[in-house]
């Protein structure tokens, strides 16, 4: 039963507000500025009423759910991706199908996540002393791969990661160091800073801090510096109570503030990271995808799994398809699982990854309630994150690690255990 209280109609009231903050954004800053990359502006009033009915039924489907322990995760995916698609949808005419093979998808995962599955799970004894040990193991090994590899160059510099990596990214992605790299940036650096946070380790944070500066400088990927603002984001942000209030209300201080920034600080950057690239870009490419595999030839995994199998159409991967598609053919144009499933096999496609998206949800959302709600954001928020904006199912499962945070959530445990050397204790 849907249990309307006082702070749904502020969540309420301010997700109306940021609608409308975005919708400007886009129409005095994406549009105006960057019509060149494709985005359009046609105004159609049915398709405006009927994406704010569409907008207001998600949050209250959303608002359902809310007894969901990864019911925060949710509702950052609904401001992050839900949000910008309905307004690609608004802006540019789009077909309302495309909007509803994103969003029916999404919709069903949150529904089929279930709070009262009641699944025993039997932990491993120090399982957290294990993935500790592990994290730490292998960031360090991370490090000397890279130093070797680079033979101690190293930049700091954003604007000059790209000839950085363009000299050494083969060298420090060689091989394994692939998966592991990525793994280091996403999870095992995070986890040591996040665990240092919560046990207030002063000389630990400050080691896991400078491993994960000592990651991006040797390996030139901004990625690697995610950790280093999400995990005390995550910390703060469960100090309070209506952690989903203070969600909805910090997206809509960020919204203002890069609006701040341009109108009053004459600095438009931040407004073009976050609401261009971070928010429409996206969305944008979401839509490009549908329109293209709905009349190309799709992929039927023949670019990985099925690859000995069949023959993949393509000249190139299917990323730089879609950016030559857009006028820009040395651009990767990633998106999430959902459009990558219809590039793989139309609707038929989302079908399948939705159906292993739903009893990974489940999955995670089980171990989760086994840990603190700051430990789990801080585990799965960039992988998930990343598998719903930026990359295909099975390149999620593994090369971004999701599999890799669910082992995590399941080996990890609230249990204290002391190490005995001598004279010296230390508790993990």
């Amino acid at each position: 039963m849907l249990k309307l209280n006082k702070i749904f109609f502020i969540e309420l009231f301010i997700l109306i507000l940021s609608k409308l903050i975005l919708e400007y954004e886009y129409i005095n800053f994406v549009f105006k500025y960057y019509e060149y990359a494709g985005f359009k502006y046609n105004f159609n009033l049915f398709a405006y009423f009927l994406s704010w009915f569409i907008y207001l039924l998600l949050y209250f489907i959303l608002y359902l759910k809310r007894n969901l322990y990864i019911y925060d995760f949710y509702l950052f995916i609904f401001l992050l991706w839900c949000l910008p698609n309905i307004i690609i949808y608004t802006f540019h005419s789009q077909n309302l199908y495309f909007l509803m093979l994103l969003l029916v998808p999404f919709i069903l995962i949150i529904l089929l996540t279930f709070n009262n599955l009641k699944i025993k799970i039997k932990k491993i004894n120090k399982g957290k002393v294990i993935i500790m040990f592990l994290s730490l193991s292998i960031i360090i090994i991370v490090l000397l791969h890279s130093i070797l590899a680079t033979k101690g160059s190293f930049v700091f510099n954003f604007l000059k990661v790209y000839d950085y990596r363009d000299k050494y990214g083969k060298l420090i992605f060689s091989g394994i160091f692939g998966y592991i790299n990525s793994w280091t940036f996403k999870f095992f650096a995070p986890l040591l800073l996040a665990w240092s946070i919560y046990k207030r380790k002063i000389f630990l944070i400050f080691l896991s801090v400078l491993s994960i500066i000592l990651l991006f400088a040797f390996s030139g990927h901004k990625s690697a510096l995610e950790g280093l603002i999400l995990v005390p984001l995550f910390y703060f942000l469960y100090k309070f109570k209506n952690t989903s209030l203070i969600i909805i209300f910090s997206f809509f201080i960020l919204l203002v503030g890069v609006i701040f920034f341009r109108l009053f600080l004459n600095n438009d950057l931040p407004e073009s990271l976050i609401i261009r690239r971070l928010l429409i870009v996206p969305a944008h490419l979401n839509f490009t995808y549908l329109e293209y595999f709905s009349n190309h030839e799709l992929i039927y995994w023949s670019n990985s799994i099925l690859k000995s199998f069949l023959i993949y159409p393509y000249d190139v991967e299917f990323t730089k398809v879609i950016g030559a598609y857009l006028g820009f053919p040395n651009m990767s144009a990633n998106t999430g699982f959902i459009v990558s499933g219809f590039a793989q096999a139309g609707v038929f496609g989302i079908m399948i990854y939705t159906f292993f998206v739903i009893i990974l949800m489940n999955i995670i959302n089980i171990l989760a309630k086994t840990n603190e709600k700051y430990f789990v954001m801080a585990m799965v928020f960039i992988p998930l994150n990343a598998m719903y904006i930026s990359s295909d199912l099975p390149t999620s499962l593994l090369t971004h690690g999701v599999l890799i945070a669910v082992l995590i959530l399941y080996l990890y445990d609230k249990r204290t255990y002391i190490f005995k050397i001598g004279r010296l204790k230390y508790k993990i």
